[in-house]
């Protein structure tokens, strides 16, 4: 099954302001090809611009964002990261606990500092030093995680339907603890 983060939460104000940089630049270029037929070459050079960084934004923020998922199948359980363009595939014979959290509560579940990733609110997607030292990969939107911790990393998960991700974790993946 897969799981993954509403795109609505990773949208952030600096979105808005680089849409509206682009949708400007577009416009001026269009007013320009229109209004003065003698700028055609500059008013080029202007939409194309316009377009690549239109292009930039979608891209950056709504096709990566819905890249990021967690899948539970056969055993396996792969967290795709699209911000650092990694794949994380753990067996469950690798995973020593898994239990749910609140963030913030202990040094092991609170954020330091993000290393590679994307957080806008309660969204956060990448690779992160917690405050006691270890480093995680996280996907999660709001408070409430289901920490797992490997023989190689932690991982905090907390997709969209988190209810229903922890059923599917728990009976098809590994036991969660309270």
């Amino acid at each position: 099954m897969n799981y993954s983060v509403s795109i609505i939460h990773s949208i952030n104000p600096l979105f808005f302001a680089i849409l509206a940089l682009g949708l400007m630049l577009l416009g001026k270029s269009i007013y320009t090809l229109k209004t003065f037929p003698d700028l055609k070459a500059k008013s080029i050079k202007e939409l194309v611009v316009g377009g690549v960084v239109m292009l930039g934004v979608v891209v950056l923020f709504v096709v990566l964002p819905l890249l990021s998922n967690i899948r539970i199948a056969d055993d396996q359980l792969t967290l795709r990261l699209s911000s650092g363009f990694t794949t994380v595939s753990i067996a469950s014979d690798q995973v020593l606990s898994a239990e749910l959290v609140t963030l913030n509560t202990d040094p092991a579940t609170t954020i330091d500092d993000k290393v590679v990733g994307t957080s806008s609110r309660d969204y956060r997607e990448g690779q992160f030093t917690m405050a006691d030292g270890s480093n995680a990969s996280i996907l999660l939107n709001g408070d409430q995680a289901l920490m797992v911790k490997t023989t190689d990393q932690t991982l905090l998960l907390g997709p969209d339907n988190f209810d229903a991700f922890v059923a599917d974790f728990n009976e098809n993946f590994y036991p969660v603890t309270q």
